[in-house]
């Protein structure tokens, strides 16, 4: 639906699906990436290995979680994080971007 009020349709590819089954045997990158996962239910963490086979470089990542991540320094950049309430949310870049 926003897509379609963006007039991107073309380009836009929304997934629902269990993140895990998603990005198991998954052969492609994405520009961007949100990771919103019940907070506390490890997922975060299992899935934040996979970042970087899941999103291109100079591609972004956005997480919300309850205390915020730390991501391998080496492969991404933070570029801006705050608090609403109890949830922190972040945006990194992958790679020198």
């Amino acid at each position: 639906l926003n897509a379609a009020a963006l007039g991107c349709e073309a380009s836009v590819e929304l997934v629902r699906a269990d993140a895990l089954e998603f990005v198991r045997g998954l052969d492609r990158a994405f520009d961007i990436v949100f990771l919103d996962p019940p907070f506390d239910s490890g997922l975060l963490e299992r899935l934040a290995a996979t970042l970087p086979r899941l999103t291109r470089p100079g591609g972004f990542v956005y997480i919300e979680s309850g205390r915020g991540v730390e991501l391998d320094h080496a492969a991404w950049r933070l570029h801006r994080q705050a608090r609403a309430g109890q949830v922190t949310y972040q945006l990194f870049s992958h790679g020198d971007q």
